[in-house]
């Protein structure tokens, strides 16, 4: 069934909003049940992803998910990507934003968007947080520059400043801010203990801020 869009203009906004659906048909034979699934923008989406390797990339940075997790970390990374890429629903309401799709589109098993709770996403984005990001990126970046024929000759770095305030911890069995690597140790910090990500600290803010706590760079 094809998808259709019309315009509504709210001020000087204008959005895109889904028609009204139909309703559903009733008094079905025995055996048969009626239900609507979501399409939408999700198969070019998916496309991009699939062309990528986006999946394999993340699973592999990622690392085999525990016996008890229910959905591999890098299913629910991908669910989440694809949520930023149309629907940016917050984490409480990942399950029921994903549950109206077509499961195979967001790259799930039937029943599985039930389980995306916001503890669930919430860890997915701990193994994230706490992964080799910049090999992933690289891999990605290289994935997409081969798949789109990306010309890299010449490129456009556009940074951003960004604040931060606050302190920031670690976390449990990561270094402490400071704390200098041990020799010979191959995670380059102390024996049993695995170095943390890059921690902010003071830097020059583009925007001439000198309040904040720490400055980075994003590109």
């Amino acid at each position: 069934m094809p998808v259709f869009l019309q315009y509504k203009t709210e001020g000087m906004v204008t959005v895109l909003a889904p028609p009204a659906a139909p309703p559903l048909p009733a008094g079905l034979p025995a055996g048969l049940r009626a239900g609507r699934e979501l399409i939408g923008a999700m198969p070019a989406v998916s496309a991009v992803l699939a062309r990528l390797g986006f999946d394999a990339i993340v699973a592999a940075g990622l690392g085999e998910p525990g016996t008890r997790r229910g959905i591999a970390p890098a299913t629910v990374t991908g669910v989440l990507v694809r949520n930023l890429a149309v629907g940016r629903e917050p984490l409480y309401a990942l399950a029921e934003w994903a549950a109206g799709y077509e499961p195979a589109l967001l790259g799930l098993r039937a029943g599985q968007a039930a389980l995306l709770n916001d503890d669930r996403a919430g860890r997915a984005l701990d193994d994230l947080y706490a992964a080799d990001r910049a090999t992933m990126i690289t891999r990605l970046s290289l994935a997409a520059a081969a798949a789109y024929g990306i010309c890299a000759e010449e490129l456009h770095n556009d940074s951003t400043s960004l604040a931060l305030y606050g302190a920031c911890l670690p976390r449990a069995g990561e270094e402490p801010d400071g704390a200098p690597g041990q020799p010979g140790d191959a995670a380059g910090g102390s024996p049993g203990r695995r170095p943390g990500p890059p921690r902010p600290a003071r830097g020059h803010s583009k925007d001439h801020r000198p309040e904040s706590s720490g400055n980075w760079s994003r590109s």
